[in-house]
């Protein structure tokens, strides 16, 4: 849970109990000291030692599931039953953000979706409102949780 939503909580916690748990000032002190502490979460793979090479990568094909997709003319195709979209490598995205890191630099975006092209995983990231740190070849690409 990010700090935004956990102060979120203990307010609506605090405006539904009458009994004053935290002074205001309290309140704040510990607001101050979660957003100072707040350290990123390792990878939940490596957390539950599930070894890279058991990974599923690639863009998995929204209707039927199948992680087959490949990228011709602007367009995710399903390489097993031909099915199109647009956005496929969203979910991709999230995932590895999600499960393997909080960044994803293009190296490793066109590693996980297999693609070949920087310059075509630097427009689709950027088309993904992602958030960038650094520049060039130094570039991380980040979501605000």
């Amino acid at each position: 849970m990010s700090p935004g939503k956990l102060i979120f909580k203990i307010e609506e916690y605090i405006s539904t109990h009458t009994r004053e748990l935290l002074s205001v000032k309290d309140h704040k002190k510990l607001s101050r000291l979660l957003f100072k502490s707040d350290i990123p979460l390792s990878s939940h793979l490596h957390q539950f030692k599930i070894d890279p090479s058991e990974y599923l990568t690639g863009v998995q094909c929204p209707f039927c599931s199948q992680y087959a997709m490949e990228r011709y003319s602007g367009t995710w195709n399903c390489t097993v039953y031909g099915h199109t979209a647009k956005d496929a490598h969203f979910q991709a995205v999230d995932d590895y953000l999600i499960l393997i890191s909080d960044t994803i630099t293009n190296r490793q975006f066109r590693e996980f979706l297999h693609l070949h092209s920087p310059k075509l995983a630097t427009k689709l990231m950027a088309n993904m409102n992602l958030n960038c740190e650094g520049t060039s070849r130094k570039s991380c690409f980040y979501t605000q949780h």
